[in-house]
């Protein structure tokens, strides 16, 4: 460490006995001349014309490139309701359903009182303002249902465990 520090004081006092030096009055004639010179181009008609239909073609093309239909369209609840049928069908195919251990029967409880409420809902004819209440159901759903699906995951590698050992 002190031998770094030793080795920059040296070089910056090496640095400090060199004299300033100047660039040559021509250089600095060579750079203004250049730079008067290279500031025309910016102003002359041929390069902003050129600007403005480079920015135009860029446009278009991505108007026409740029497919509308391309996008799918965030239906949240949409997206909701798919995701229930697919867990719907897991857990259907649960062997042994009548064996379910606590924790799996208190998520079919709540998935069940959820089931309830959505059906209130929807008998009554769920108004618009009511849109957010039913996608925070069918949230609550989804996600009691994929606990119960990993929940009789985890029992089932359980129940393999003790059969391989």
């Amino acid at each position: 460490m002190q031998d770094e520090d030793s080795k920059t004081a040296a070089l910056r006092s090496e640095l400090r006995r060199l004299g300033d030096l100047e660039a040559p009055a021509a250089v600095w004639d060579s750079i203004q001349r250049t730079l008067a010179r290279g500031r025309g181009w910016l102003l002359q008609p041929k390069f902003a014309l050129s600007m403005a239909a480079g920015v135009v073609a860029a446009i278009v093309l991505t108007v026409l490139w740029a497919d509308p239909f391309s996008r799918p369209a965030v239906d949240p609840l949409g997206d909701l309701l798919q995701r229930s049928r697919e867990l719907e069908t897991r857990i259907a195919s649960i062997p042994a359903r009548a064996q379910w251990g606590d924790t799996s029967r208190v998520l079919v409880y709540r998935i069940s009182s959820v089931d309830r409420s959505l059906n209130r809902m929807w008998a009554e004819g769920g108004a618009s303002p009511r849109v957010s209440e039913e996608e925070a159901l069918m949230r609550r759903r989804v996600e009691l249902m994929e606990s119960l699906v990993e929940v009789e995951r985890r029992r089932r590698q359980g129940m393999l465990q003790k059969i391989a050992y």
